[in-house]
């Protein structure tokens, strides 16, 4: 079952450079993957399921929004995050696709699909930048304790992430 999505699209592609004429349909699989993977690591599951519980779409904005001032700046402060892992983990997908004639790479007469080195490149970015951002989350959540009772530091129970993670880009190839 699929999470209350924290970022719309919209959030996405402000935020990151992916463009603004992207199909939905291809997008927002991976928001739910990333939060499933990544933010609910990097909150602690207490936390993540009290911010879901309280997050409200607001339709004039096209974004996502929690009731609470405090869970609301948490959010803010957690959407750069969530925006580059989507991307990140939404990118092979995007680059070649799985369908009924099997794994295809997509072009158009005027574009070319990257190749793979190059999209490993911008994909190792994203992960790199979602990182920061995650580590900005803990420094703020740090800073704001008294505020985030429910929030577990890693190796607390219901916590399921490790530290501070970081891509050593070394890609092996065929």
């Amino acid at each position: 079952m699929a999470d209350q999505p924290l970022i719309t699209k919209t959030d996405l592609t402000n935020i990151t450079v992916i463009q603004r004429n992207i199909e939905a349909s291809l997008i927002e699989p991976y928001i739910d993957v990333s939060q499933s993977i990544h933010t609910k690591g990097l909150l602690g599951t207490p936390l993540y399921e009290a911010l879901l519980a309280d997050v409200v779409y607001d339709a004039g904005l096209d974004t996502y929004d929690a009731t609470d001032p405090d869970l609301n700046n948490l959010l803010i402060k957690l959407r750069p995050s969530l925006c580059y892992w989507v991307g990140y983990e939404a990118m092979p997908f995007l680059w070649a696709r799985i369908t009924n004639k099997g794994l295809v790479f997509k072009s158009s007469e005027n574009s070319a699909a990257v190749g793979k080195e190059d999209m490993y490149e911008l994909r190792k970015n994203f992960h790199n930048w979602a990182e920061n951002y995650d580590n900005d989350v803990l420094t703020y959540i740090r800073a704001n304790i008294s505020l985030y009772p429910l929030f577990r530091e890693c190796g607390d129970r219901d916590r399921q992430s490790s530290p501070t993670r970081y891509f050593s880009g070394i890609q092996f190839s065929d």
